[in-house]
């Protein structure tokens, strides 16, 4: 049992890392395997999404979804990376504000929200994300 059980993680690990798969469907299937196989029981297999601090981050990332969708996260962070040069320099002017939001909220959500200037000022000024 313990083989088949370091093979599900290992696939799933494998299957979400390549992007082929996406994660949702990944997981699905690791907890299914788990559930069928009798690996863990069906109450287990779901018992940590009860919890409060988990149900708590997947409001925080539905909130910055929606912010990031209306363009205040992009006009942000154009206002404060319209002039930077440097990877150094993005970080300066990033640490804080991304200082104070972490200290009002969970820093996952915030993460979540930068990601889309991230990849903008890589792609467009060619600094590292």
């Amino acid at each position: 049992m313990i083989y088949l059980a370091a093979f599900v993680v290992l696939a799933t690990l494998i299957a979400m890392a390549s992007g082929r798969v996406p994660a949702v469907l990944a997981l699905a299937m690791a907890a299914s395997v788990a559930g069928v196989t009798g690996m863990a029981p069906a109450s287990a297999l779901f018992a940590g999404l009860s919890n409060g601090g988990i149900i708590t981050v997947a409001a925080m990332l539905v909130i910055a979804k929606g912010i990031v969708h209306t363009g205040a996260v992009s006009r942000v962070t154009w206002a404060l990376l319209s002039t930077v040069t440097s990877a150094q320099h993005a970080l300066r002017r990033l640490a804080l504000p991304i200082g104070v939001g972490s200290g009002l909220m969970n820093t996952t959500p915030i993460v979540a929200m930068l990601v889309p200037a991230a990849k903008e000022l890589e792609q467009n000024r060619g600094i590292n994300a």
